[in-house]
């Protein structure tokens, strides 16, 4: 209750520091859906419309990012990280806003650390008072992550930086993660790395965002060759990491096969 209330006084407390909107801002915000849902690629071109209109940029081909005030920064990043914390969708749509306001650059940077902070409260909820919780819903999904953290205790960013880039659900990753031993940097440092590929999707459809016509248009060639190398690196090196360690235990075996340890 005290994260949520500070959270709340923090938002109400930007919002003040905004100095009221245009006409022109306002007549775009009221095209906006209000109705409970989740935030799509049409609300995102709407906010962008809204904030270069709000901040006076003409919106042409050149930076995007200048103008832009920072208190909507402050807004978008604050809205970013209460999404990731409380595992609420639509933070997709905030970094495809993200890159049409700032350009993928310096929105990737915003991003990354937003997104790192996000999962970084929930990594401390989930050690605070989450343990029980999560065990109830997850056991033999915990049980599993347990084992896996276990066995790769030497390389753990690397695994998780799989994981993000795997179907594994992020929110399980973030409440799992302090149950089973993860450290807090090495949870931080994986976080980043292991989102980077999709935050640099969503960024760059963001600076062509006036191109796309769904979410399906998300993926361009350019950041598709980036996830899947980041994935192929991350699984290359497990996977020779592996293959060390099995080559160990078997040297092992082997020579308690010949001490007659083994039957």
């Amino acid at each position: 209750m005290v994260l949520l209330a500070s959270y709340a006084l923090l938002f109400i407390g930007i919002l003040r520091w905004l100095p009221p909107p245009s006409e022109q801002a306002q007549d775009i915000l009221a095209r906006i859906n209000t109705s409970l849902h989740l935030p799509t690629l049409e609300d995102a071109r709407l906010l962008r419309e809204a904030a270069i209109a709000y901040s006076g940029d003409s919106g042409g081909d050149g930076d995007q990012s200048t103008g832009v005030p920072i208190p909507i920064i402050a807004l978008l990043s604050l809205a970013y990280i209460g999404m990731m914390t409380f595992a609420i969708p639509g933070s997709l749509s905030l970094s495809i806003l993200a890159g049409a306001l700032m350009g993928a650059n310096r929105a990737l940077v915003l991003v990354a650390v937003v997104s790192c902070i996000g999962a970084c409260c929930t990594y401390t909820m989930s050690y605070t008072f989450g343990a029980a919780l999560v065990t109830a819903i997850w056991p033999q999904r915990l049980e599993q992550f347990r084992r896996e953290v276990e066995a790769r205790r030497g390389r753990l960013v690397n695994y998780l930086i799989m994981a993000r880039l795997s179907p594994v659900p992020n929110t399980f990753i973030n409440v799992a993660s302090p149950i089973v031993g993860v450290p807090l940097p090495t949870f931080a440092l994986g976080t980043i790395l292991g989102t980077l590929p999709n935050n640099f999707a969503a960024v760059s459809a963001g600076e062509r965002i006036g191109d796309m016509t769904s979410l399906k248009d998300l993926y361009s060639t350019k950041s598709a060759i980036a996830l899947g190398a980041a994935f192929l690196c991350s699984a290359l090196t497990l996977v020779l990491h592996r293959s060390k360690s099995g080559g160990g235990r078997r040297r092992e075996d082997d020579g308690d096969l010949n001490n007659g340890k083994l039957a």
